[in-house]
């Protein structure tokens, strides 16, 4: 059976960088629905918090749930990072997801900043093999 790891965005940070303000709520939340909503078939979840050992993001596909802000509407909407063509395939797919679970707001370009397309979690992750 695969395994999609699901990391909560500054989950439980208390101290440095802790997420906009509420973002720890959201993430908690939309990860609580994703494993309501369960897996394809085939697939299990495995959901994790930030700073967890590297083991943790083992597994066939990984996403990191953030809520990050922003003062301007003209920004809003999800954004979607990858590294890898696997990636690019996952992200279509967690798209019409979203899409069809009734996802009113709109995505941002993929990888529209260095920031979403490196970050650490993505490095984790592949370094354990995903």
């Amino acid at each position: 059976m695969k395994t999609l790891v699901i990391q909560r965005g500054h989950v439980p940070r208390t101290t440095g960088y802790t997420g906009t303000a509420g973002e720890q709520e959201v993430v908690t939340a939309i990860a609580a629905e994703a494993v309501r909503i369960g897996p394809p078939a085939g697939w299990q979840l495995r959901v994790i918090d930030a700073d967890e050992p590297d083991y943790r993001y083992r597994g066939d596909a990984f996403t990191a749930l953030h809520c990050d802000g922003s003062t301007n509407r003209a920004t809003s909407g999800a954004s979607v990072g990858y590294q890898t063509p696997e990636g690019e395939a996952f992200a279509k797919r967690w798209k019409a997801a979203y899409a069809a679970h009734g996802w009113p707001h709109g995505f941002k370009a993929d990888n529209y900043t260095e920031n979403l397309h490196g970050y650490y979690g993505f490095r984790h992750a592949r370094a354990v093999g995903n």
